[in-house]
């Protein structure tokens, strides 16, 4: 029972230091009045020297409704990153509102990475990043 308690504490640790760790960059639609904010279209860090690299990124649209009210937030999602690079299941971990969720998760449905290597072979994995919804 210990060993189980120590583990999940071990695993609950790196995960948020993963999370902590993420870089913020910002998306900016010229056309629009807002911006959205998602994790580094560089590089997003999973463990020590393992990294999954975003190869197309396309921005969330921001709900028109939000827009009129001016509604900002964030949007966390946990994203499965298969070894093929594209997207699997993608988590709700923090809600903002629904039609951000939709919007944050259409999105990020379209992404493509390039997958986690380990001893040389893509693998999938989960990644947690926030899409930060904010009126220019």
């Amino acid at each position: 029972m210990k060993n189980l308690i120590l583990f999940i504490i071990t695993a609950l640790l790196i995960t948020c230091s993963i999370n902590h760790n993420l870089e913020q960059n910002t998306l900016r639609d010229d056309n629009n009045s807002y911006s959205t904010r998602i994790s580094s279209n560089d590089k997003l860090l999973i463990q020590p020297e393992s990294e999954v690299f975003t190869i197309k990124r396309i921005p969330p649209n921001y709900p028109e409704s939000a827009e009129e009210s001016k509604i900002e937030g964030e949007v966390f999602l946990k994203v499965e990153i298969l070894a093929n690079g594209t997207v699997g299941k993608i988590l709700i971990i923090q809600s903002l509102a629904d039609a951000f969720d939709k919007e944050a998760v259409e999105a990020v449905k379209q992404w493509k990475f390039s997958p986690l290597k380990k001893d040389g072979k893509p693998v999938a994995c989960w990644v947690t990043f926030p899409i930060l919804f904010e009126l220019k």
